[in-house]
């Protein structure tokens, strides 16, 4: 019977769905609850002003994916069945079939977000991800509906054209949504674990300088789950003791608001805006995370 409302309210359509339902919505009130005790950053989160906003925009986003005729394992799916693609029309061992699926898809989302700040139209749709003037679990669900669908565009041909593995996919899926809540959270590893960690690994420490309102910042730590491309392509940024979270534009009670973030894409943003919105400015209460290189 839950299954059943469960399918006809969110698009859950198997015991799997289920699960992952769950498991992501378990995973982030387990750590809403880490940072409500443990914050890195003292401060008032607003959770009550940018929470409906935030879960908003990725209940949106999880609606328009199940309506969607193509999802990212769909076309590997067809790839391997069709035997279309690089990996499918060659005999190599498993593991370098996953090897080199792993290290083609991380790097094409890496580039995908390189591209959503360096072109100004999709830096547009992109914005309402780093308008959010605090940085807490709830930031990795704030993405506008046509940021999913551009990711898309973008991902299923090089999918196809490589014949990447389905099952890889799916795994990486599941960790770069494990890996977008724990590095978007208020929370703050200690620092042996954390110099060792984004070696390899984006680490919550490291994605937090991603979000600064200074854009040398901004423009750099790309990377969702793996560091190697930032390190790779000089993008990487150990940052500073001090961080402001969010974009000098918008300060105020509009970075906070569902339509508005809705129709953003479609505004202008101007030297006006950030002085308007500067008397309202967020400032930290108290200290922030160390990075460290």
């Amino acid at each position: 019977m839950v299954l059943d409302w469960l399918r006809s309210t969110f698009w859950i359509y198997s015991g799997a769905d289920l699960l992952w339902l769950v498991g992501f919505w378990g995973l982030f009130a387990g750590v809403a609850l880490l940072e409500a005790f443990l914050p890195a950053v003292l401060h008032s989160a607003e959770r009550s002003q940018r929470w409906p906003t935030n879960i908003g925009l990725g209940l949106v986003q999880a609606a328009i994916s199940s309506l969607l005729p193509l999802s990212v394992l769909a076309a590997a799916e067809w790839a391997q069945n069709t035997n279309t693609g690089l990996l499918n029309s060659v005999n190599l061992p498993w593991w370098i079939a996953a090897l080199v699926t792993l290290a083609i898809y991380s790097l094409g989302n890496f580039g995908v977000h390189v591209l959503m700040h360096t072109v100004p139209a999709l830096w547009r749709v992109h914005r309402v991800h780093h308008l959010d003037t605090h940085l807490d679990v709830s930031t990795a669900l704030r993405h506008h509906p046509v940021e999913m669908v551009v990711g898309y565009c973008v991902m299923i041909p090089v999918i196809t054209i490589f014949g990447l593995t389905p099952s890889v996919l799916v795994a990486y899926a599941v960790t770069e949504g494990l890996f977008g809540a724990l590095s978007h959270a208020n929370l703050q590893l200690p620092d042996f674990l954390d110099r060792r960690l984004r070696w390899l690994l984006v680490t919550p420490n490291m994605h937090c300088i991603h979000h600064s309102s200074h854009q040398p910042e901004t423009d750099s730590n790309y990377g969702q789950v793996l560091s190697l491309w930032d390190r790779l392509f000089g993008t990487y940024n150990a940052g500073s003791s001090t961080t402001e979270f969010g974009l000098t534009e918008v300060r105020d009670g509009r970075a906070a608001s569902f339509w508005w973030q809705i129709k953003s894409p479609l505004l202008e943003f101007d030297e006006a805006d950030a002085e308007a919105s500067c008397c309202r400015e967020v400032k930290l209460d108290g200290p922030v995370r160390q990075s460290h290189g």
